[in-house]
């Protein structure tokens, strides 16, 4: 993840440089106070550290919780999306985040709620587009 989620102030490769680098200064033997007053974290998270440098299990893991959808059926929905509305079976040219979960469901047989679907087309690529007002 090359940008920091909003709410952190570092990447995800940046935060486990800095446990890698706690690791390195435990192998030279420095405490877990060290560690923490250097890096600016708690002593308990600096222990913690210390003990999965001992494991070995320093290193980043997967963040967020796990995708409902396989890569497969991402692809089936970004087709069905792209295909539009109409063929889909609406009678408008909009798509909308209840019709979008309502096609998630019926092709897929997994069921979002309309704000995790907006999650999940960003994701995809897809952004927010408003219908251009034409003169009748």
């Amino acid at each position: 993840m090359s940008t920091p989620h909003p709410n952190r102030a570092l990447s995800v490769q940046e935060l486990e440089d800095r446990r890698k680098a706690a690791g390195r200064l435990f192998d030279k033997g420095k405490t877990a106070y060290f560690v923490a007053k250097r890096f600016a974290v708690s002593t308990a998270t600096a222990r913690e550290w210390k003990e999965r440098w001992a494991r070995g299990t320093l290193a980043a893991q997967p963040q967020g919780p796990h995708s409902k959808l396989t890569k497969a059926q991402e692809k089936e929905i970004v087709s069905a999306i792209l295909a539009g509305p109409e063929k889909a079976g609406y009678r408008t040219q909009l798509w909308t985040l209840s019709r979008i979960t309502e096609l998630i469901r019926k092709t897929q047989a997994v069921s979002y709620k309309p704000r995790s679907a907006w999650h999940l087309l960003r994701r995809l690529g897809f952004s927010c587009q408003r219908p251009e007002r034409r003169v009748r």
